[in-house]
């Protein structure tokens, strides 16, 4: 009977590690959103003012439903207006941004998530995250998904790397005449 190391040792780990560190990148990008989930103050946002960047213009301020020429160029950020716990009405930025051409539209609502420390500061700039949305944690999940996904595989097959495997002798195949 013969064995057989499967080897490679390095390589696995270095994936195993590779996916680790995908799933640490997709951790960073919904770890704001997550802390405002838990910790943030919650309401409903209104779009107020729509914002398209394209490099070497200037920006273009809607405060009513338009129509843009699809433009990969183009950025569109987005102003909601919110009203606070104390039911005061303030303005944030909406954690959304869209290339190409707008999925959102001036006046559509989202639940959004924000941290109350900035609003009460009065700063317009406050990000609002919309956390039921999409797009707030693709991105992110996707990452972990992979990233996890890759780091176990490769850990497993790191675990099994330095194992002998015992492979059987070959035996004739009696075959009937």
């Amino acid at each position: 009977m013969k064995t057989y190391i499967p080897g490679y040792s390095g390589t696995k780990l270095f994936f195993a590690v590779f996916g680790l560190a995908l799933a640490a990148v997709g951790l960073a990008s919904v770890y704001a959103p997550l802390r405002l989930l838990f910790q943030g103050t919650r309401a409903n946002a209104r779009i107020t003012t729509e914002v398209v960047s394209h490099p070497g213009r200037p920006n273009r301020v809607f405060t009513a439903k338009h129509n843009v020429k699809y433009d990969v160029a183009n950025t569109f950020h987005f102003l909601a207006r919110y009203r606070a716990p104390d039911g005061t009405f303030h303005t944030g930025r909406l954690q959304l941004a869209y290339h190409g051409i707008s999925d959102a539209q001036i006046g559509q609502t989202f639940i959004v998530a924000y941290y109350p420390p900035a609003a009460a500061s009065g700063s317009r700039r406050v990000t609002l995250v919309p956390i039921f949305t999409l797009g707030t944690w693709t991105f992110g999940g996707v990452f972990i998904i992979v990233g996890l996904y890759i780091a176990a595989v490769q850990s497993l097959y790191l675990f099994y790397s330095r194992t002998p495997i015992a492979i059987p002798d070959e035996q004739p195949i009696d075959r009937p005449q």
